[in-house]
């Protein structure tokens, strides 16, 4: 059998032939199997070794961490020269006997030679992280976020996994679409800028700012959308359904690149982006500034400048103790900008 082209992770075909997959990889074992009638042959040959080479109850157990050791030797030891967020990963041990019985029969040692893709993980703690992808497509990603990704994009798809938030910028290819698994969702792309957030147990989101990016739920074939420049994609975790929505996601970004832009946004509401992005609370009446409407664009301000700028607009006075501000009003006086 020809391994060449072999452009999945071998835990996932494992855990596949173990009838253990989850929906989502599931539906990357059946894509890789739509690439080509060769994977397809591949995958019934394993299947044919799998099913007919199981020990019978009685049988020798197999030594599953002294064959592990044996494979993952030369792949691990370029792992102490990394860096510690971005390091090399090891199928989950839970799969080591399924990856190690497919290995000793079929002879697979070759998908881990030094030409084969590795699996890297990308994860940021208390700052978000910046990063390029081998395709160059460009990933920043918010705090307390992870990104999984092959060191080498191969095959008919550039395929990662992501936990958390993350903004993309992608590198065009039409022959090769950008795909990004979630715990719930599949993200795909031939090249544009837009942001996912997949926070577990939450509501998955897809903001676009440039181009045009697809949102599917990979357990309903037909639950597609196609998500416009400006608009936000959402997948609903209790029903599973995906649909749009046009509301302004401006803000959401403002963890990546630090601006801010209101046009005659009542008062009220940008304290409230201030409390969300500056981990501020506003100590006032919000009902007396109701129709003060600001426009205005911020970039790089710190909370004290932003402050002022809202205090000369809209003539007011304020305080901050700590980190809660107060503003008092002289007068009823709320022009814009």
């Amino acid at each position: 059998m020809a391994h060449e082209n072999l452009h999945i992770d071998e835990s996932v075909i494992a855990k596949y032939l173990a009838k253990e997959s989850s929906n989502v990889e599931i539906l990357q074992v059946e894509a890789w199997l739509n690439e080509s009638e060769e994977n397809q042959k591949t995958l019934a040959d394993y299947r044919k070794i799998w099913e007919g080479a199981k020990p019978p109850a009685a049988a020798v157990k197999v030594d599953v961490d002294a064959a592990w050791a044996k494979l993952s030797h030369k792949i691990d030891a370029s792992q102490k020269a990394q860096e510690p967020i971005v390091r090399s990963i090891n199928p989950n041990r839970k799969w080591y006997a399924a990856a190690a019985v497919i290995i000793a029969l079929v002879g697979l040692f070759g998908l881990y030679k030094l030409g084969a893709p590795k699996q890297v993980l990308l994860a940021s703690t208390n700052e978000p992280i910046e990063q390029s992808l081998p395709d160059g497509s460009l990933v920043a990603l918010n705090k307390g976020s992870e990104l999984i990704y092959p060191d080498k994009f191969k095959g008919k798809t550039r395929q990662v996994e992501l936990k958390g938030e993350a903004f993309f910028d992608v590198e065009p290819d039409k022959e090769k679409p950008f795909v990004i698994t979630t715990q719930s969702a599949l993200v795909k792309v031939l090249g544009t800028s837009f942001n996912v957030i997949a926070k577990e147990g939450q509501n998955v989101r897809v903001q676009v700012e440039t181009g045009l990016v697809e949102l599917s739920n990979p357990n309903a074939d037909t639950n597609v959308i196609k998500i416009p420049a400006g608009a936000t994609g959402i997948l609903e975790i209790s029903t599973g359904r995906v649909y749009l929505e046009h509301s302004s996601f401006a803000d959401d970004l403002f963890w990546m690149n630090k601006k801010l832009k209101f046009k005659k946004t009542p008062l009220p509401e940008v304290l409230k982006v201030l409390e969300k992005n500056y981990k501020v609370r506003f100590d006032s009446d919000l009902r007396e500034l109701e129709s003060c409407l600001l426009t205005a664009r911020f970039e790089e301000e710190s909370i004290e400048n932003i402050l002022q700028v809202i205090a000369v607009t809209f003539n007011l006075q304020f305080e901050i103790e700590g980190d809660t501000v107060q503003f008092i009003a002289d007068e009823n006086n709320c022009g814009e900008i």
